[in-house]
């Protein structure tokens, strides 16, 4: 009953999990045929997964209209599943790797690394010797698995894990079918096996640890940028300011205080841009159509057509001043918190403005794709690869510099 109620929770992290509920159900049947459990037991484990899936059809039906309707309706997330996904269309003027091809190099990469071969022979050979839990094994693998080859998002890098994430229910599967595999190849010199499951262990970590730690370390100063970020926020503007910022920072930000957040490239005809792409697309995109027309309306025009167009620079710019003096008559402070090289273009200017740095920092940013041996091999030891060298480094640190800058009026009228 409690693996029941187990399984049901977790579609509460990924609705796709409701597929757990196929090799439920082969191993409840199997455990009433076989006469190990009563039916009324059997029937008990299938009410529990059902509990919590039948409260989250509750939460959706009152929020979004009905049972199975979900949040990824409004971006067409929840019917981006097609064929030609799954196929690809590599010769095309678009090309797009199919999903088949991808799920074959990350599941053979950073998935199960030296494993996976060995998983889908492990559970092929199964078949022959233990049809049963072959069976389930492949009801836990085959559906969740043929599902998200179907889906639209899958980006085709072999070095990330954004799409492996949907496959991390399955690989405890694929795991056992190898380990099973080896089992029987070695037979019955349990030192051999012991040797070699080691080996592929201490392999397997080692490449994953090599090829994820930049990514890691990555991840690692975005979070600890994050943090320098609100200690200096906190620290130098009162709690009801009205802040310009990056968006990244700024969706921290907004949990953090009762800051008044508004996104420093939104005004710019190239946002305009962005959002007229997301609402024109037909297929699932993961911005809201609603909310990408909703921006439309606020910094467009309509033309003699009837067609929202973009406003100009000078336009936007002055929708922003309009934001800055309405802080100001409410006497609140206003600043900037952006990337130092994007203040000169971001920041308003005039006679009428004065500006003040309150801070500034340096983000320990460690890019993705750096990778030791490759860095290394870059770098070389001639006099032009170290100018090189040292030109990339410059450029890196200039880019993932901070600053918090104030403005205010430098007369009583403002800007």
């Amino acid at each position: 009953m409690m693996a029941g109620l187990a399984l049901g929770f977790c579609c509460w992290i990924r609705y796709t999990e409701f597929l757990w509920v196929v090799p439920l159900i082969w191993v409840v049947a199997l455990q009433w045929w076989q006469g190990r459990r009563p039916w009324w037991e059997c029937m008990m484990v299938l009410a529990a997964f059902s509990v919590p899936v039948g409260i989250l059809a509750g939460i959706q039906w009152v929020a979004f209209g009905a049972p199975w309707r979900t949040g990824y309706a409004f971006c067409k997330e929840q019917t981006g599943f097609s064929w030609k996904y799954f196929i690809g269309n590599p010769g095309g003027i678009h090309p797009r790797q199919g999903n088949w091809q991808t799920v074959l190099e990350q599941f053979s990469n950073l998935g199960l690394f030296l494993l996976f071969p060995l998983a889908i022979a492990g559970l092929v050979r199964l078949f022959w010797v233990h049809w049963k839990p072959a069976l389930m094994l492949a009801l836990w693998v085959v559906p969740s698995a043929t599902l998200y080859m179907f889906y639209y998002w899958a980006p085709t890098n072999i070095n990330t894990t954004g799409y492996l994430r949907f496959f991390l229910d399955i690989f405890p599967a694929l795991i056992l079918a190898a380990l099973w595999l080896l089992d029987q190849a070695m037979g019955q010199d349990k030192a051999a096996t012991a040797i070699i499951v080691g080996l592929l262990t201490l392999l397997g970590g080692a490449y994953n640890l090599y090829t994820m730690a930049p990514r890691l370390l990555s991840q690692s100063a975005q979070k600890l940028n994050l943090v320098q970020a609100r200690e200096v926020v906190k620290h130098d503007l009162p709690p009801d300011s009205v802040i310009f910022v990056d968006e990244g920072i700024g969706n921290y930000l907004n949990s953090v205080s009762r800051y008044r957040l508004y996104a420093a490239e939104m005004f710019s005809p190239n946002f305009f841009k962005w959002m007229q792409n997301a609402s024109e697309q037909k297929g699932p995109h993961g911005l809201q159509k609603a909310r990408s027309e909703a921006y439309m309306k606020l910094l467009g025009h309509k033309g003699p057509h009837g067609k929202l167009h973009a406003r100009s620079a000078v336009q936007l710019r002055q929708m922003e001043l309009k934001l800055i003096r309405r802080a100001w008559s409410q006497h609140r402070t206003v600043a900037f918190l952006l990337r130092r090289q994007m203040l000169p273009q971001l920041v308003p200017t005039g006679r009428n403005v004065k500006s003040l740095l309150l801070a500034s920092w340096q983000s320990p940013m460690v890019h993705p794709w750096v990778n030791a041996l490759w860095m290394n091999w870059f770098q070389g030891h001639g006099r032009v690869a170290q100018r090189r060298w040292q030109r990339m480094q410059w450029n890196w640190q200039r880019r993932n510099q901070w600053a918090l800058m104030e403005i205010m009026p430098s007369r009583g009228n403002g800007p």
